[in-house]
């Protein structure tokens, strides 16, 4: 995929659709009056074959980049909205040639699970501009069973029947996973854990690849616009 955090701006699958509305994506603004305190982790697989160039400001070598994002947000709190373990799924089905020229223009789908309150919802939709930037033209709304499980290294990814991303961190000789750090481009984390994903398949009626063996990355990151 590529990683997908715009640091610009501060800075994944599915089943049975509960909801689903295709809405302009949130301005990076969106959530500029609702004080934010969040602490991330961050899962994704993309289409790339090696470690995906977006992070090194470079064209994909396919002319464009499908994937999936997990996002959970581990603790904080948004506005009065204390969240614990709260996970939303962002797939990207166009970047363009050149994901960090080509952001505004993307499209692809946001995922909320079923079984999150309209609070946990108001604030996944008021952060993504802050975990994402403003990357999308068009970015539909779906609620879906979602669910992510962790094992060191692992992740094992599903929403429903539609998607489902599993990687593994690459490992070095000291047996530990290997990192990018301080890649330079506007849209990297400052740390990517890289990985490779076992599974990584998506088929929503409309959009469908399966991508083993590609490229993948997890990450740990910190949200905050509080002074």
């Amino acid at each position: 995929m590529k990683h997908i955090r715009i640091l610009l701006s501060v800075l994944t699958a599915f089943g049975l659709f509960v909801g689903c509305a295709t809405v302009p994506a949130p301005s990076p603004q969106a959530s500029a009056s609702v004080n934010y305190a969040v602490k991330v982790h961050e899962v994704e697989g993309c289409e790339c074959k090696a470690t995906c160039p977006c992070i090194f400001s470079t064209d994909s070598p396919l002319g464009g980049c499908r994937g999936i994002v997990g996002f959970t947000i581990t603790e904080g709190i948004y506005g009065t909205t204390r969240l614990k373990d709260v996970t939303c799924v962002v797939v990207f089905t166009y970047s363009g040639k050149n994901m960090e020229a080509d952001m505004g223009k993307w499209k692809g789908v946001l995922y909320t699970s079923d079984k999150g309150t309209p609070a946990e919802r108001e604030a996944i939709t008021g952060l993504l501009p802050a975990m994402m930037g403003n990357a999308f033209a068009t970015l539909e709304q779906r609620t879906a069973p979602i669910k992510l499980t962790r094992q060191g290294d692992i992740h094992d990814l599903t929403v429903g029947t539609v998607a489902r991303l599993k990687i593994h961190g690459i490992k070095g000789p000291n047996g530990e996973a290997a990192k990018i750090l301080n890649a330079p481009s506007p849209i990297a984390y400052p740390v990517f854990f890289c990985a490779l994903a076992d599974v990584h398949t998506y088929d929503d009626g409309v959009s469908s690849w399966s991508f083993p063996g590609r490229n993948g990355y997890y990450a740990d990151f910190d949200l905050s616009n509080r002074r």
